[in-house]
């Protein structure tokens, strides 16, 4: 996270209300919110292994790739 210069606030946030999680595998998901302001939206993305108990961080990153990784609602 430091050395892609994400706020750990940012991840905490998105860690307790996601916009989005998405099923990767049965053990990991992602959980995705979009940040920043309006005129820099980005996609945060982490991705969880929910297999460990607490379950642990494996990824985490920023996208300006938004219509690539965001799910429309069903």
């Amino acid at each position: 996270m430091r050395s892609r210069e994400i706020d750990v606030k940012e991840v905490e946030e998105v860690m307790r209300s996601p916009q989005q999680r998405i099923v990767l595998s049965s053990q990991r998901d992602v959980l995705q919110s979009k940040v920043g302001p309006a005129n820099r939206v980005r996609l945060l993305r982490i991705i969880v292994d929910f297999e460990t108990d607490p379950p642990a961080i494996v990824s985490v990153y920023k996208t300006g790739k938004i219509n690539k990784y965001w799910r429309p609602r069903s």
